[in-house]
């Protein structure tokens, strides 16, 4: 799924929560890849892996360099180490609401 950009902007931050695989005696889902994907770009303009070993947590994702325009469409994509089940995530952006 994609989404229009309302404005100029960022990604600030993915805040990703999950339970680990179906498998009980595992924990979390391990390094997880999340990724923003600019106009339909298969190559992510920038991605964040962080270790996600423990489940029920919430685990940051901090992005940095990447640069939103108006109109772009945006895309996130989530590569987990193990798959995850019960995936929950919100993204938090940066808008300049003075290019409306």
């Amino acid at each position: 799924h994609h989404f229009v950009a309302p404005f100029d902007g960022t990604l600030k931050k993915v805040l990703f929560h999950s339970r680990g695989p179906p498998d009980p005696s595992t924990d979390g889902p391990g390094d997880v890849i999340i990724g923003l994907h600019i106009n339909k770009n298969a190559t992510a303009t920038e991605t964040v892996t962080v270790d996600c070993g423990t489940q029920w947590t919430t685990y940051t994702f901090t992005f940095s360099t990447n640069t939103i325009s108006q109109g772009n469409t945006l895309a996130i994509s989530v590569d987990p180490e193990s798959a995850p089940t019960d995936v929950y995530m919100t993204c938090i952006w940066e808008w300049d609401t003075m290019t409306l």
